[in-house]
């Protein structure tokens, strides 16, 4: 979905941390997105990590559960946006384009669970 976007550019790929801690360091995209699904599981300091790696590169986290605790988690972590995945058609393009111009985006049921 991100790629039908004319506004935006996907300019990598990766299936584990490590292999998006590598793609970050050489790419430095605006706005990386990070699936909490991915393999060894997730944690504030891949998040930190990352950051580290492109500080300037702005981080979007997708989940397939409304929690809490991983929401704030994430966001004290460095991660500007969260966004749920089972509504990521309807709203991941949006955060990224918010997140590309350092501008937070909670999806609305995040949202309410962590107001």
């Amino acid at each position: 979905m991100l790629e039908r976007a004319d506004d935006l550019d996907v300019v990598g790929e990766a299936t584990d941390v490590e292999a998006t801690l590598h793609e970050v360091a050489v790419q430095h995209p605006d706005v990386l997105v990070l699936d909490l699904r991915m393999p060894h599981g997730f944690s504030p300091e891949r998040i930190e990590r990352l950051r580290t790696a492109s500080p300037g590169t702005e981080i979007v986290v997708t989940t397939m559960h409304v929690n809490e605790a991983f929401a704030n988690e994430a966001l004290r972590a460095g991660a500007i946006g969260f966004v749920l995945a089972d509504s990521a058609d309807r709203e991941l393009v949006e955060a990224v384009r918010r997140a590309r111009h350092g501008l937070p985006y909670i999806s609305p049921r995040v949202r309410r669970a962590v107001a």
